[in-house]
């Protein structure tokens, strides 16, 4: 599955969402074909109990003035592991107009070789971008939580 398709399936599963929710809400002017903004980059995920996650995506449209968008976040709970992955994807939001508090969702299944999925979010709700790629370690699970994004 590649970035692309995992962009399209989430924006699917936004406008599944009930209307009156925060998230269809937050995304009512979300298009399946609007202007995207392509970036790739390491997402690293680990810890036992106290984790961290960190993902620098280089973008590259220089259109924006944007160079690159770091994603950290860290928080405490179910986390034993850790992985390693070379994510692609895109911005589906104008990245320069993005720095801040983010919620984020990561998905991971990896024993050795396998997927992990980054998506990020407003404090809203409104989806900033997905990216994805195969991840290298050892980590199963879902962590979701409020990060930050510092714009470069």
């Amino acid at each position: 599955m590649d970035y692309k398709e995992i962009l399209k399936n989430t924006i699917a599963e936004i406008k599944n969402a009930p209307e009156d929710s925060q998230i269809s809400i937050a995304n009512k002017d979300l298009k399946d074909g609007g202007q995207t903004w392509a970036g790739g980059g390491e997402l690293t995920v680990g810890g036992f109990i106290y984790w961290t996650a960190d993902c620098l995506l280089a973008l590259t449209d220089a259109s924006t003035g944007v160079k690159a968008v770091d994603f950290e976040a860290s928080g405490t709970g179910f986390m034993i592991g850790g992985l390693e992955s070379e994510v692609v994807g895109a911005f589906v939001v104008d990245p320069s107009t993005i720095g801040g508090k983010c919620h984020f969702t990561i998905v991971v299944v990896a024993a050795e070789g396998g997927m992990a999925t980054l998506t990020l979010y407003n404090t809203s709700g409104k989806l900033y971008g997905t990216f994805a790629g195969p991840a290298e370690g050892i980590a199963v699970g879902t962590m979701s939580g409020t990060g930050k994004l510092i714009v470069s």
